[in-house]
């Protein structure tokens, strides 16, 4: 090997970028949690697909969602008629 050789460092070729990834590796790739993963999924944030009975989200879907600015927290939706927050009091003169 030739001396000038050694000091070259070889770079791996770009790769290709996932089509599908679970619930738990997009979870990883916009550096968010499982838990709000999930919730995403349950409000139509995040479209999912099947792929013999397992959750897969598209790698065009985390791009969508990686691209949005958006502030608000991701909490789960109501469920129940009973688990709405109540109604605050009108303030009567």
């Amino acid at each position: 090997m030739n001396p000038t050789q050694k000091n070259k460092t070889l770079t791996p070729p770009d790769r290709e970028p996932r089509l599908l990834y679970s619930r738990k590796q997009a979870a990883y790739q916009l550096s968010d949690s499982l838990r709000s993963i999930d919730y995403k999924l349950a409000s139509g944030q995040l479209r999912r697909i099947y792929q013999g009975g397992r959750v897969k989200i598209t790698h065009a879907q985390l791009l969508r969602q990686a691209a949005i600015d958006d502030k608000t927290p991701v909490v789960p939706r109501c469920r129940h008629p009973r688990d709405k927050p109540a109604k605050q009091p009108t303030k009567v003169d």
